[in-house]
C-alpha cells in the first residue's frame, strides 16, 4: 500500500473517532469532581457547581445510556436538594450555572433545553435578564418562555419580560407569550394583552381572549363582551368563557351586572345557564323571581338548572318567597314551584305544599302530592291522610297517576283500605297495582300478612306487565303462598317429565317419540333399548319455574321433555308466555308453535306465543335443551290482553 493510501486510511479512522466522540462517546465526569459536587460542605459544592453542571449536561445525551442516566440523576438530585430548606444556598449557583449552560450554543440543543427545565425550579430574579435574552434564541426560546413562566411565581419581573417580548415577537411566538402571561396571572399585563384583541391573526386574537379571562377585571369583561357580540362562534365562545371567569373573581356587586348581561344576551342554553347560575350566586334570595320565571324556560337545561338552584339555595326566606310567588303564578308554573318546594325540606315549604294539595287546579294538586310524598319534613301518616281524602275525588288521569305514585312512595298502611276500595270500584291500572304492592309490603311488615297476601294474589291474577308480576312475587315468604301466587298468575303448575337424553345437538333435530301423536301419561317410552318413564313434577316457584335439575337430573349437554294437560272450557285465543334455560321447542296438541335453540337464563315471559286452545283437553309439550349448568322451563297462559287465565290442569 502506498504512503498516500496509508495516510488516507489513517485520516478516515481519525475522523471516525472524532465523529464517535461528538456523538456521545465520552468518559464519565471525573469522580473527584462529582464528589465535590455532592459534598456536604457548602463552600466545596459552590466551587464545584460551575464546573460540574456543564460537564454533566454534555453527558446527559450520551449514547451510553448508563452514562446518560447517571449524569441526569446527579443534576436532578442537586436541583431537588436545592428546592428544600437544607441546601437552599445552592439555588443561586445552580441556577446561574444552568442558565449559563443553556446559553452555550456549543452544547446540544436537547441539553440546553434540559438545563432550562431544571433552572425553572431554582432560578430567581438575578437569572431573569439572561433568560430574557434566550427568548430570541430560536433553538431554546420556547424552553426559555416556559422557564420564565415558572420563575414568575418567585420573581414577578419575569412576567414583565414576557410582556416586553410580546411587542416584537412574531405571531406564533405571541400566542405562546400570551399564554405564559395568562399562566402566571400577570394582571399588570392586561393592557398589553388587551391591545392584541384586534390583531389580524386569528390565533393571536383567540389567545388574547382566553388569557384575559385569567388577568382581566370588570373593564376587561366589558371589552370582551363587545368582542363576543360581533365575533365568530369560536371567538364568541372563548370571550363568554373569559367573561365568566373574570366574573368569578369579582365582588358580588361587580359580578352581578356581568352575569345579567350574559343571561339576557345569551345565544345558547349553555350561556344562559352560566348567567343564571351567576345571578343566583350574587343575588341570593333576590334571584328567586328570575329563577321561578326560568322554571318555564323553553330550554330544558335552563329549567333543570333553575330548579336545582332554587332547591339548593339555603334559608327559610327563600321558601317563603317561593310560596308567595306560587300563589300568583300561572298553573304550570305553580306545578313547577311545587316540585322545588318538595326538595327544600323545611316547614314553610311543607305548609305551602299542603295548601297546594287543596288547589282548585288538578295539575297543581298532582304536583303538590308528588312533592309531599318525597319530603321528610312531613310525616308519612299526614301525607297518607291527605291522599286518602283526595283519591276518591280524583278523575283527571294525570292527577290520579300522580296520587297513586305518591301513595306508592309513602306506602303507609292506612292507605290499604282506600286503595282496596278503589280496586273494588273497578280500578285496574298498573299505577294502582304498584301503590297496592308498596302499601301491602308495609302492611306485611306490620304483621298483617294475610291482608298483604290477598293484595299479592290480586296483582298476580290481574297484572299484564311482567315487572308488576315480579315485584309482587318477590314478597312471598312461604312455599304455599308461592304456589298459590303462581297459579293465580296463570302458570302451568303440574308437569310430567321424561328424560334426560344425552346429546343436545342430536336431540334438537329428532324426538324420542312421535310428538304429533297423542302422548299418554303416565306411561313410558323406550329409546335405544332403554325405558324412560314419565314422572310427575310440580312447580314450587312463585314465577312458575320448573327446576329440571331436580325433576330429571343435573348435567351438561342434555335434553328432556315436559308435558302438561290443560283444560279449556271453550275454544279460545290465548298467548303462551314462557321462559327457558336454555333452549325450548314447544308443541301444542301435536303442532309445533315455538322454537328457541340458543342459550339463556330463565326469565318470566321471555317469549310470547299466540295460540288457539281447543275445547277440553290441550296437550302442551316442551322439549328443553340444556347446554350446561342448571336448566328449567316455565309457561303461563294469558288472554290476548295479557290477563292471566287460571285454567284447570289434570293432576298427575
Amino acid at each position: 500500500m502506498t504512503t498516500r493510501a496509508l495516510t488516507s486510511v489513517f485520516s478516515v479512522v481519525l475522523l471516525a473517532g472524532m465523529l464517535a466522540a461528538s456523538h456521545g462517546q465520552m468518559a464519565p465526569v471525573d469522580d473527584k469532581l462529582l464528589e465535590r459536587f455532592r459534598s456536604e460542605d457548602l463552600q466545596t459544592r459552590a466551587a464545584a457547581i460551575p464546573e460540574a453542571v456543564p460537564e454533566l449536561l454534555k453527558r446527559v445525551w450520551a449514547e451510553d445510556m448508563s452514562l446518560h442516566h447517571r449524569s441526569l440523576q446527579a443534576l436532578r438530585e442537586a436541583v431537588w436538594r436545592a428546592t428544600g430548606d437544607v441546601f437552599v444556598e445552592d439555588r443561586a449557583p445552580l441556577a446561574a450555572a444552568l442558565v449559563k449552560a443553556a446559553s452555550d450554543a456549543s452544547l446540544p440543543v436537547a441539553a440546553r433545553c434540559e438545563a432550562l427545565e431544571l433552572a425553572s425550579l431554582v432560578a430567581s430574579s438575578p437569572d431573569v435578564p439572561q433568560l430574557a435574552r434566550l427568548l430570541t434564541d430560536p433553538d431554546v426560546q420556547e424552553s426559555a418562555r416556559m422557564c420564565l413562566v415558572q420563575v414568575a411565581f418567585r420573581a414577578p419581573q419575569a412576567a414583565g419580560v414576557l410582556r416586553t417580548a410580546l411587542a416584537s415577537a412574531p405571531p406564533e411566538r405571541q400566542v405562546a407569550l400570551i399564554n405564559g402571561l395568562a399562566a402566571v396571572g400577570a394582571e399588570f399585563a392586561e393592557p398589553a394583552v388587551r391591545s392584541w384583541l384586534n390583531s389580524p391573526v386569528a390565533d393571536v386574537r383567540l389567545a388574547s381572549i382566553r388569557a384575559l379571562g385569567s388577568i382581566g377585571d370588570a373593564r376587561t369583561a366589558d371589552a370582551l363582551w363587545q368582542i363576543a357580540e360581533k365575533a365568530s362562534d369560536g371567538e364568541r365562545s372563548a370571550a363568554v368563557d373569559s367573561v365568566l371567569r373574570i366574573a368569578e373573581s369579582l365582588s358580588p356587586d361587580e359580578a352581578r351586572p356581568v352575569y345579567e348581561k350574559v343571561y339576557t344576551h345569551s345565544r345558547s342554553p349553555v350561556e344562559k345557564c352560566a348567567g343564571l347560575a351567576g345571578i343566583a350566586r350574587t343575588r341570593g334570595p333576590g334571584a328567586v323571581p328570575l329563577l321561578t320565571q326560568s322554571l318555564m324556560a323553553k330550554e330544558r337545561d335552563v329549567r333543570g338548572l333553575a330548579e336545582e338552584l332554587l332547591a339548593e339555595m339555603p334559608g327559610a326566606a327563600v321558601s317563603l318567597r317561593l310560596a308567595e310567588s306560587m300563589a300568583a303564578a300561572p298553573v304550570q308554573q305553580q306545578a313547577a314551584i311545587a316540585q322545588v318546594l318538595g326538595r327544600r325540606e323545611d316547614a314553610p315549604s311543607a305548609l305551602a305544599l299542603i295548601r297546594a294539595a287543596s288547589s282548585s287546579e288538578s295539575a297543581v294538586r298532582a304536583a303538590a302530592f308528588s312533592a309531599l310524598a318525597q319530603m321528610r319534613a312531613v310525616s308519612r301518616a299526614e301525607v297518607a291522610r291527605l291522599l286518602a281524602e283526595r283519591l276518591p275525588q280524583t278523575q283527571a288521569s294525570e292527577e290520579r297517576l300522580a296520587l297513586l305514585s305518591a301513595a306508592a312512595r309513602v306506602a303507609h298502611p292506612s292507605l290499604l283500605a282506600p286503595l282496596m276500595k278503589d280496586w273494588e270500584a273497578g280500578g285496574r291500572e298498573p299505577g294502582l297495582m304498584r301503590a297496592m304492592l308498596a302499601v301491602a309490603r308495609s302492611v306485611a311488615d306490620a304483621g298483617r300478612t294475610d291482608e298483604a297476601l290477598r293484595v299479592f294474589l290480586l296483582v298476580a291474577g290481574n297484572a299484564t306487565e311482567r315487572s308488576l308480576l315480579l315485584e309482587a312475587a318477590g314478597n312471598l315468604r312461604d312455599a304455599a303462598s308461592r304456589r298459590e301466587f303462581a297459579a293465580a298468575a296463570g302458570f302451568v303448575m303440574r308437569w310430567w317429565t321424561l328424560g334426560p337424553f344425552k346429546g343436545r345437538e342430536q336431540w334438537t333435530a329428532r324426538d324420542a317419540f312421535p310428538v304429533d301423536a297423542l302422548v299418554v301419561v303416565p306411561g313410558s317410552v323406550t329409546v335405544e333399548g332403554q325405558e324412560f318413564v314419565w314422572k310427575p313434577a310440580p312447580v314450587e316457584s312463585a314465577i312458575g319455574e320448573l327446576d329440571l335439575s331436580s325433576a330429571v337430573g343435573e348435567g351438561d349437554d342434555l335434553v328432556c321433555y315436559a308435558l302438561a294437560e290443560i283444560i279449556s272450557p271453550s275454544v279460545r285465543d290465548a298467548v303462551l308466555r314462557l321462559g327457558s334455560d336454555d333452549g325450548v321447542i314447544v308443541h301444542l296438541n301435536g303442532r309445533k308453535v315455538h322454537e328457541f335453540t340458543g342459550e339463556r337464563n330463565y326469565a318470566v315471559d321471555e317469549d310470547s306465543v299466540p295460540v288457539t286452545l281447543q275445547e277440553g283437553l290441550n296437550i302442551l309439550l316442551c322439549k328443553v335443551l340444556n347446554a350446561g349448568g342448571g336448566w328449567s322451563v316455565g309457561v303461563r297462559v294469558v288472554d290476548t290482553g295479557g290477563r292471566p287465565l287460571r285454567l284447570e290442569q289434570r293432576r298427575p
